[in-house]
């Protein structure tokens, strides 16, 4: 399955829409509090899967599901991976260190 997903250098765990969990019928492998970016808390389920994207692979991530249309790829992965941000030409990439 393709989805859109935005990078979030502020979120601690990747996100995908609960859409997309009902979808590949994951199943909840525990529990987790997040907080959301205006504070407030809430319990969620976590899932493992695979994820893949350009050349990269990575197997059983842990992620929470939202009610969202994209996903959030979090510093979950993005620290296993060199991510440059450039501000300057709006512009990002992303290396196998």
């Amino acid at each position: 399955m393709e989805i859109e997903a935005k990078i979030d250098s502020g979120a601690d765990i990747t996100v995908l829409p609960q859409n997309v969990v009902r979808e590949l019928r994951l199943i909840p492998a525990g529990r987790v509090t997040v907080s959301s970016f205006d504070g407030q808390e809430e319990r969620k389920y976590t899932y493992f899967l695979n994820l893949h994207f350009g050349n990269f692979k990575f197997s059983m991530v842990e992620v929470v599901g939202a009610k969202r249309r994209d996903a959030l790829l979090g510093r979950d992965v993005l620290n296993l991976l060199k991510t440059i941000l450039d501000g300057k030409t709006m512009n990002f990439e992303l290396l196998d260190p």
